[in-house]
C-alpha cells in the first residue's frame, strides 16, 4: 500500500469528508517528508518514516484518544526528537495519549503524571517523575539493572511503558 492508502485508510469509519482532508493535511504538515512520498510504497520508507505513517493513519482515525506503542524504537535521534513534538502537539490540541514507550527520558519528559509499576505494584509516582530529579530517580532504576533478569514494567504516563529487568533496586 502506498503512503496516501495508509493514511487514507485511517479515516475509513469517518463520514466528514471537508474534516478527513483538513486531518489529512494536517498529518502532512506534522511530517512534511510524507507529502513528498504519498505513491511510494510505505514498506519501502525508512523506520522513522513508517512510524510517521503509523502515527499519521493513527490521527486520521479522530479519536479521542491515540494509543501510540513505541514510536521511538529503533529511531535516530533526530527523528525521536520530531516524533516527541509531534505527540506533545497532539496531547495540547486536546487529544489524550497513551503512550508505550521504552525510552524513560523522552516518555517522562511528555507526561502529564508518571508511574513506575515493580512486579505490578507503583513504586513511584506523581508529578514529581517529570522534575529532573525523577527523571534522574528512573534513569538510575533502569541502568542499575542486570542484563538476562526477568521483566518489570516502568509505566510514565501521559501513560508510558518500559520493560526492565527485575534485579533493580526495589526503592529509587
Amino acid at each position: 500500500m502506498s503512503v496516501r492508502e495508509n493514511l487514507e485508510i485511517g479515516a475509513y469509519r469517518r463520514t466528514d469528508a471537508g474534516a478527513v482532508r483538513d486531518d489529512f493535511e494536517r498529518v502532512l504538515n506534522y511530517f512534511p517528508v510524507l507529502r513528498e512520498r504519498l505513491g511510494a510504497r510505505a514498506m519501502a520508507l525508512s523506520g522513522g518514516q513508517q512510524q510517521m505513517v503509523a502515527i499519521g493513519r493513527a490521527l486520521m482515525l479522530d479519536a479521542k484518544l491515540q494509543q501510540l506503542d513505541e514510536p521511538s524504537i529503533g529511531l535516530a535521534p533526530a527523528v525521536i526528537q520530531t516524533i516527541g513534538q509531534i505527540i506533545q502537539t497532539i496531547s495540547r490540541s486536546g487529544v489524550d495519549v497513551l503512550l508505550v514507550e521504552q525510552n524513560a527520558d523522552m516518555a517522562l519528559k511528555l507526561s502529564d503524571d508518571g508511574y513506575v509499576l515493580e512486579n505490578g505494584t507503583i513504586v513511584m509516582k506523581g508529578n514529581a517523575l517529570m522534575t529532573s530529579r525523577g527523571v534522574t530517580q528512573c534513569e538510575r532504576r533502569i541502568s542499575g539493572c542486570k542484563a538476562g533478569s526477568t521483566p518489570i514494567r516502568l509505566h510514565c504516563p501521559l501513560a508510558h511503558r518500559r520493560t526492565i529487568p527485575r534485579s533493580c533496586p526495589s526503592s529509587a
